[in-house]
């Protein structure tokens, strides 16, 4: 799994597929198949671990997509009001938005 620290290179893994693991050289396979390429010896706060560390080390784990810089993005500030905001069984059929 290849996992990213938001704030950067402080605190990353040092365990197993970290930047100058053995494992690389001894799963080159591996490491051609996901076109692993490390720019320099100090980490850019990006690192590989096994799926088996993710499970034994991290108690959570948040998933996001980052799209390249040629991507446009938009956002909207809002918040619901009212006596059912936020929850109720009706949540997925009230619309906040609407777009065409």
């Amino acid at each position: 799994m290849k996992i990213r620290n938001p704030w950067g290179p402080d605190g990353c893994w040092n365990g197993q597929f970290a930047d100058d693991s053995e494992e690389w050289d001894k799963y080159r396979h591996i490491r051609q198949k996901l076109q692993v390429a490390f720019k320099s010896k100090k980490s850019e706060g990006t690192w590989w671990m096994s799926f088996h560390h993710l499970c034994e080390y991290l108690n959570k784990i948040y998933i996001c997509r980052i799209f390249p810089d040629n991507w446009e993005g938009y956002s909207l500030e809002a918040k619901w009001k009212g006596k059912t905001a936020g929850g109720s069984n009706t949540f997925f059929k009230r619309k906040l938005f609407s777009f065409q």
